[in-house]
């Protein structure tokens, strides 16, 4: 455009814009018998001195917005696009509302509008979010944190499914916002927060050995993949055995695997708690019996192991103070179950003996012993002392050379060739040898003497 050059020769900025004559002629190329030469509402000087925008262009960045509108909008008149996110000025409304990409609601001087770390061009154009609004789907993340920290879905609250927010996953329950099982115990993390009360970070929330998702809290034993016991109670029959080494195989193995019922505290029903029979054979005290947890007369001695207390005295059938790892406590031969320390004797099954004295009466001859004898082993009165038996043998002699050596054999026939050795290694002298052989046991046998040298 051309301009009249003719200027007041008196004054040296003739329209007065702080600009002299000569410079708007000559640099500026704006007219100086004017303000504001391209009409855009700033004077030639402020697009010259303040600005450094073009006095004769009325949109020096060709953004679509008037110079002045910029300075207005404090949007740079020098750059289409003053924030550098992508998006020219003229589309960045600033309204806060996207609209589409010709009116995005965002600040033409923020490049991230939203401040979630994410540039607003981005947000729309690459991540399909909204780039006035922190957190798309409103789910407690920011859509920066979603996309570059822990790469969920910006646009869906809950990213793997689960019925939990990623926000709540993240900042409240520390799960996986990408997996819909974080422990990997089969059930859910919702789930677990929201039905169980279990730990969703933890197959085995309460450390009994067990995964949750197999303790159904049933209170009924079904098989190892449905326990029934509670997966919040380590120990759920409170018998002092942790649900995991409970495995009801009705074997016991050793302490991690009892055998026992992890839904009763007493599996062989014996008065004791599981927990207390160690099986060691050994007993420690009323917590550590070293009984069989599975049987309930552990020696197999006719008294159950919770009447033997292993006291080391007789308080009633109900508390004999036998040991229950021990079938004959004192160990005369009968067991404790047999001696009801009643002081009458009834029979071979209840003898009336003590179980803490192997001679009850005193007499000299142990209790068993007088019941094989017919003897009262209550009664010192009845016993055996001095009685006389009488009994047949066999004379058998025979002459043997000095220096010869001899065996003895016997058969239960003749004719047998079964023959078994009775004595050997007999030396003789020159003289008859004699030998005497009941025959008690042995009513009927013939003998034979062999010269083995």
């Amino acid at each position: 455009e051309e301009y009249s050059t003719t200027t007041n020769p008196t004054n040296a900025d003739s329209d007065g814009d702080g600009l002299g004559d000569w410079v708007e002629v000559n640099i500026s190329l704006s007219n100086p018998n004017t303000t504001d030469t391209d009409g855009d509402g700033l004077t030639d000087f402020e697009e010259v001195r303040t600005y450094g925008t073009s006095p004769i262009k009325t949109d020096s960045d060709d953004d679509g917005l008037s110079d002045n509108v910029e300075v207005i909008l404090l949007t740079n008149p020098n750059s289409s696009d003053s924030d550098g996110d992508g998006i020219d000025d003229r589309y960045e409304t600033g309204t806060g509302i996207f609209v589409d990409e010709t009116d995005t609601g965002t600040s033409p001087i923020d490049a991230d509008t939203d401040d979630d770390s994410i540039q607003d061009f981005i947000e729309f154009d690459t991540y399909g979010t909204d780039p006035n609004v922190a957190d798309t789907d409103a789910d407690g993340l920011n859509d920066g944190q979603e996309i570059l920290e822990y790469l969920t879905d910006p646009n869906i609250p809950d990213s793997d499914g689960d019925e939990l927010s990623d926000g709540d996953e993240i900042n409240e329950y520390n799960t996986d916002p990408n997996n819909i099982d974080s422990d990997d115990d089969s059930l859910t993390d919702y789930r677990e927060v929201a039905e169980l009360g279990t730990s969703p970070n933890s197959k085995d929330t309460d450390n009994d050995g067990l995964s949750d998702d197999v303790e159904t809290d049933l209170g009924v034993w079904l098989d190892t993949n449905n326990t029934g016991t509670d997966p919040l109670n380590a120990d759920t029959d409170s018998d002092g055995l942790l649900d995991g080494a409970e495995t009801n195989t009705a074997e016991y193995v050793d302490a991690s695997d009892t055998g026992t019922d992890p839904l009763n505290n007493d599996t062989d029903g014996d008065g004791l708690l599981d927990g207390a029979e160690t099986m060691t054979n050994v007993f420690v005290n009323s917590s550590d019996t070293g009984t069989n947890p599975l049987f309930n007369d552990s020696d197999n001695d006719g008294y159950s192991d919770y009447v033997e207390t292993n006291t080391g005295y007789w308080d009633s059938l109900e508390d004999t103070g036998t040991d229950p790892n021990r079938a004959d406590t004192d160990g005369d031969g009968i067991v404790d179950g047999r001696e009801t320390n009643t002081g009458v004797f009834v029979g071979v099954s209840d003898t009336g003996t003590n179980p803490f004295n192997s001679d009850s009466d005193g007499d000299g001859y142990s209790d068993r012993y007088e019941v094989d004898t017919n003897y009262d082993p209550n009664s010192s009165e009845a016993s055996p002392d001095g009685e006389i038996f009488i009994q047949t043998a066999v004379e058998l002699s025979f002459q043997a050379a000095d220096g010869g050596i001899y065996q003895i054999e016997a058969s239960s026939a003749i004719g047998d060739e079964s023959w078994v050795l009775v004595e050997g290694n007999i030396i003789g002298s020159g003289q008859m040898v004699y030998r005497l052989y009941t025959i008690r046991e042995n009513p009927r046998r013939f003998y034979r003497i062999i010269r083995t040298h």
